[in-house]
């Protein structure tokens, strides 16, 4: 098959959680609703498994487009986790603080007549299945790291990978692979069902029955169908950041808004059969 090539990997969760695109204060996510992976957390996953530093995770998105297709649809957790945010005073005459608990050490002690922390709630889900696909994008002028390189990054990762939080691993390898397809749908479909390809003989099972795959899509993607499409707006595109030596990182500029293709769900697969008991 000829076209473009597309990095296509597994993203299997059993427990996670990312930003839906909201703003991480002021927001209660008690209610999880079936987005796709977030761009952030995607570009997060890619420079942790190929050993890029933070500052050079925002360049790293902006070279690449992705598309996104749900295999399972994960579950929400009712087991909410709370967290306060504090936002610290300024103060342009006062030396600067070399730590986080220096500049927070007012509101800590109450010194800070009025100062409250901003509660936030963060959602959990169980057992969701993705298939990620990622293409260059034709007008980034620099690349931060090629297919290939993100490829061998996936699969010996530099650093730990995690869905969201620390404390949840992905369940089933990336296993990455280098597809050459016109266009995401097309990738997925070569790629097939992560199950199928750990057991070739098709009976190792999927963590959960199989949904109507919804898929998404950066619009920049090349050979995006034009038309069928719902246009969702998201905030999880990581803006640039300051250098930590300048003046820190302006973490409320950290976030840019930016749009999203959603499609309506392509037929199941059934290259082989599902295993007894599931449909």
């Amino acid at each position: 098959m000829t076209g473009r090539t597309h990095l296509v990997f597994t993203l299997a969760v059993p427990y996670g959680s990312w930003d839906t695109g909201l703003s991480a204060a002021n927001c209660k996510r008690s209610e999880l609703k079936p987005d796709p992976p977030t761009r952030s957390a995607l570009a997060g996953l890619l420079g942790a498994a190929s050993g890029l530093s933070r500052d050079r995770l925002g360049d790293l998105a902006r070279s690449l487009c992705f598309a996104m297709q749900t295999l399972v649809l994960p579950e929400n957790q009712l087991q909410p986790d709370y967290q306060n945010s504090y936002t610290p005073l300024v103060n342009k005459n006062a030396p600067r603080p070399h730590t986080r608990f220096e500049q927070l050490r007012p509101m800590l002690s109450h010194a800070a007549s009025g100062m409250t922390p901003v509660q936030s709630w963060r959602s959990y889900f169980a057992r969701g299945v993705w298939l990620i696909a990622v293409t260059a994008r034709d007008s980034a002028a620099d690349r931060v790291l090629s297919l290939v390189d993100l490829a061998a990054g996936l699969r010996a990762p530099h650093w730990r990978l995690y869905a969201g939080r620390a404390s949840c691993p992905l369940g089933l390898p990336p296993a990455p692979r280098l597809v050459d397809a016109p266009d995401p749908l097309a990738a997925f479909a070569a790629y097939g069902r992560p199950w199928d390809a750990i057991a070739e003989d098709g009976t190792f099972p999927p963590p959960a029955p199989e949904c109507a795959r919804h898929w998404a899509a950066d619009p920049e993607y090349p050979g995006l169908p034009d038309s069928g499409y719902t246009l969702l707006t998201r905030r999880d595109q990581l803006a640039l950041l300051l250098p930590a030596g300048d003046k820190g990182l302006d973490w409320s500029r950290s976030f840019e808004t930016r749009s999203l293709r959603s499609y309506p769900p392509e037929p199941l697969m059934s290259s082989a059969p599902s295993p007894e008991g599931l449909p």
